[in-house]
């Protein structure tokens, strides 16, 4: 949680940036707040994990809505309420600062051994976090080779557990090589950039659909199509 909230940080530090901006200079504070605000998805990037399951989602036309609209908006909330007691506790400046935020609020009002519980609930929550993304990101691997557009390797579901095995091996394998080749600021670094490009991908493939496949069953349509996608895709770097 607290390098998410310094991902959030990042994004605030750039709107101020903006809003003090004069002249030309507003130009490059713009292209800043959109790569910090960039960053800040990372707090939130968990509702495309949901989208990687879709095939499996019974009543697709509600509970995608529900749980997509729902979730993001309950992490919200929680995010809101977080940085609200942090920055009621602590300073702002020792709040920007912060490495680990949580641990140092809770140190500041239990001591140095509930901070210490605190890191070890947020250990097992990042397990959590973690096992969601694992096995829904295995999904794709799983699905595109059942297709015939990826590794065929990498198809097939286990017999005994019924998940995709395969899939689940070669996404560790993949994401251990990963791991050797970069600093955690520099793997983070490349989610992001790797990220939006699909994210935009998908958004542009969206459209194509709709003249490709007119008469696709679409259980479930954008609102305030299409402008409520098409505004995703120009997002400036720095």
């Amino acid at each position: 949680m607290a390098w998410r909230f310094c991902a959030r940080q990042h994004a605030s530090d750039g709107v101020a940036t903006l809003l003090a901006g004069r002249g030309n200079g507003q130009w490059r504070n713009f292209q800043r707040v959109s790569g910090d605000a960039s960053r800040g998805t990372l707090a939130y990037d968990g509702w495309e994990d949901l989208n990687l399951v879709g095939s499996e989602v019974e009543n697709p036309h509600k509970n995608f809505p529900r749980a997509l609209v729902g979730g993001v908006g309950f992490v919200a909330v929680i995010y809101l309420l977080f940085s609200a007691a942090c920055l009621k506790v602590l300073p702002f400046e020792t709040v920007a600062t912060s490495r680990h935020i949580a641990s140092d609020v809770v140190e500041h009002i239990k001591g140095a051994t509930a901070a210490n519980w605190i890191t070890f609930a947020m250990v097992i929550s990042a397990l959590g976090s973690m096992n969601s993304s694992v096995l829904s990101g295995a999904r794709v691997g799983y699905a595109m080779a059942r297709d015939g557009i990826f590794f065929k390797i990498v198809g097939g579901i286990h017999p005994k557990f019924r998940t995709p095995g395969r899939s689940l091996i070669f996404q560790g394998v993949l994401a251990s090589l990963m791991a050797l080749t970069g600093t955690f600021e520099e793997l983070t670094n490349l989610f992001i950039f790797a990220a939006w490009i699909f994210y935009g991908a998908a958004v542009v493939a969206m459209f194509r659909m709709r003249k490709t496949e007119p008469d696709l069953p679409r259980p479930y349509r954008c609102w305030v199509t299409p402008g409520s996608p098409a505004s995703s895709l120009p997002v400036p770097s720095r």
